[in-house]
């Protein structure tokens, strides 16, 4: 069985999915950290402790939106059509700013590349 490419990959990645009623879903309560990558046609979040893996196709969310490139961290949300929220953080440890600005940059434009070429998504820089 071949192997999907992905466009992009990161790791250190928390993930918290809120309710419309501004409750946390049960897929948040896990408080490990997991992978992100980028899909042509979804985004998935992987943990291996527990072991979980959720996915997002393109369908699913509205819009893009990302923390400013001046935030310390990088964040960024998925307003999904149910509304729901997911909600992700980068946390990879000891990173330097210059090191979130050039993950940041190459997460958009993977990001970007999938959902313009595959729904006409367009993402919103600042959250």
């Amino acid at each position: 069985m071949a192997v999907e490419p992905h466009l992009f990959q990161t790791e250190h990645i928390k993930l918290r999915i809120v309710n419309p009623d501004g409750s946390t879903d049960a897929a948040s309560k896990v408080k490990a950290l997991g992978s992100l990558y980028v899909y042509d046609d979804r985004l998935e979040w992987r943990c291996t402790n527990p072991e979980k893996t959720v996915v997002f196709h393109h369908s699913d969310f509205i819009r893009i939106r990302l923390s400013s490139p001046s935030c310390p961290r990088v964040l960024f949300q998925l307003p999904l059509a149910d509304n729901r929220k997911a909600n992700f953080t980068f946390k990879r440890p000891g990173t330097d700013h210059d090191t979130r600005s050039y993950e940041r940059t190459v997460f958009i434009r993977a990001l970007s590349r999938a959902a313009h070429t595959y729904l006409g998504h367009h993402v919103n820089d600042n959250i």
